[in-house]
């Protein structure tokens, strides 16, 4: 291909062979094809002519697609409420990478210690692949206590509370007092997650 990195006139360079070798299937797996591998990966060496060729062939193999989920060890939420967090829905093409950024959003909802993606590819049927997430909640209830001291309000303690499953549907509630020589404050926040999205919520302040 006119994009591979080695070209007519470069140094044959195995660590680049072999490096963009990997990065073809990987980049062939995460699109689907879970099968992908070379039928022909051979390096033909003329000592005499000072030359090499490169035969490369690469057998994608059918499409994978993702099936169901399951999901386990977050039974205090609501499953509708966890499902918002996937890449991916059933009947779309397979993804690392969407799987991936599965483990990531769960990681950054501050909800999980614990988050473990597995795709079961050896129980794909029709070439559909479920996918088994295992959840650790973290507390859902958090108070931290502070100290400080600032130029505009001289020293000051505060306290912060927080609820990330508040009436066990993952609404999240925010509390904050703040008591200072110069200034005191309280701050709440109640926030209702969107039903479809991880990106979208309302936020009722005070």
């Amino acid at each position: 291909a006119s994009d591979f990195p080695l070209k007519k006139g470069d140094a044959l360079r195995q660590d680049v062979y072999e490096r963009t070798k990997g990065a073809l299937q990987a980049r062939a797996q995460d699109l689907g094809y879970l099968d992908a591998g070379f039928a022909v990966h051979t390096i033909r060496v003329n000592r005499a002519a000072r030359s090499a060729g490169i035969d490369l062939e690469l057998a994608t193999g059918p499409r994978y697609y993702f099936d169901g989920v399951t999901l386990e060890g977050a039974s205090e939420y609501p499953d509708r409420f966890l499902r918002r967090y996937l890449a991916f829905r059933p009947g779309e093409p397979f993804s690392y990478a969407k799987l991936g950024e599965t483990q990531l959003n769960f990681g950054n909802s501050d909800r999980f210690k614990e988050v473990i993606v597995t795709p079961r590819k050896e129980a794909a049927k029709d070439r559909e692949v479920p996918v088994d997430i295992r959840l650790a909640p973290s507390p859902p209830k958090r108070l931290r206590p502070g100290v400080g001291y600032g130029t505009d309000t001289g020293a000051r303690i505060s306290l912060n509370y927080q609820d990330v499953n508040l009436w066990r549907k993952g609404h999240e509630l925010q509390g904050e007092l703040s008591l200072a020589q110069r200034r005191q404050a309280a701050a709440g926040k109640y926030i209702l997650p969107d039903r479809r999205t991880v990106s979208s919520y309302t936020s009722l302040d005070l």
